[in-house]
């Protein structure tokens, strides 16, 4: 699969990197595989993705709406996303969390976004941040 998925603080913020050419099939096993995380965590759980090496994703708003079952979850907080996108991503991504309610964000870079981040939710042991998790470039 063209994702992968991890703790960058544990039990409180995912972060997620997919890549490469993403098909509605993708999107609902991370949206599944994020389901599990979103469980696991202690509410609110942010989920951090970088989706700035995808080359290709669903173009039809109601299959992507229906695949991304993760954003209903109840323990789910803040998403935000980085990288620069194209124009299909910048009109879908918001227009599905719109309609879900969910608290979403898009920055250029990972340090924007987690500036966001830290001032949205206080509550969070930054120290406990696993940098290793963290793909650059």
């Amino acid at each position: 699969m063209p994702y992968e998925l991890s703790w960058y603080v544990e039990e409180r913020i995912v972060y997620g990197r997919i890549w490469g050419n993403i098909n509605i099939d993708t999107v609902y096993s991370a949206s599944d595989d994020l389901i599990k995380y979103l469980g696991l965590g202690k509410p609110l759980v942010h989920l951090f993705l970088d989706d700035s090496q995808v080359t290709a994703f669903p173009s039809n708003f109601y299959a992507v709406r229906g695949a991304a079952t993760f954003l209903t979850h109840e323990n789910l907080g803040w998403s935000v996303m980085v990288g620069e996108t194209n124009f299909i991503r910048q009109f879908i991504l918001p227009m599905v969390t719109s309609i879900a309610r969910v608290r979403y964000r898009r920055y250029h870079t990972f340090d924007e976004g987690l500036a966001f981040l830290k001032e949205q939710d206080q509550s969070i042991n930054w120290a406990e941040a696993n940098q290793k998790v963290v793909v650059t470039g």
